[in-house]
């Protein structure tokens, strides 16, 4: 007999996983603007840069969060998958039009 908890053990799950991978992008996405930073700008800056990396990241994924969310509110009826906008799709768009203003693309 499956557990009348399982929807809510299965929902925490998968939002530790969500936690779990932003943190370690965030993580990796610094790694790697450290590891370059010097390159693009003096030493005395990368730390102010990277500082100010770090809050610009959390208040995009709130940005994310708050647009998501109310798209979800927005399609209720639907199934989740059924949605228009994704986490994912919605970050995508976004990416996209960086890399085609940045001409990163060719």
């Amino acid at each position: 007999m499956a557990s009348k908890n399982l929807p809510t053990l299965l929902r925490n799950a998968k939002h530790k996983g969500v936690e779990d991978g932003l943190i370690t992008m965030q993580n990796v996405c610094l790694i790697a603007l450290d590891n370059i930073a010097e390159d693009y700008m003096p030493e005395e800056k990368v730390g102010e840069f990277l500082k100010e990396t770090e809050a610009e990241m959390q208040r995009v994924w709130g940005e994310v969060l708050k647009s998501v969310g109310t798209e979800l509110d927005l399609n209720r009826t639907k199934m989740n998958d059924e949605n228009s906008y994704t986490v994912a799709e919605w970050l995508l768009g976004w990416v996209t039009r960086i890399r085609q203003k940045r001409g990163m693309d060719g």
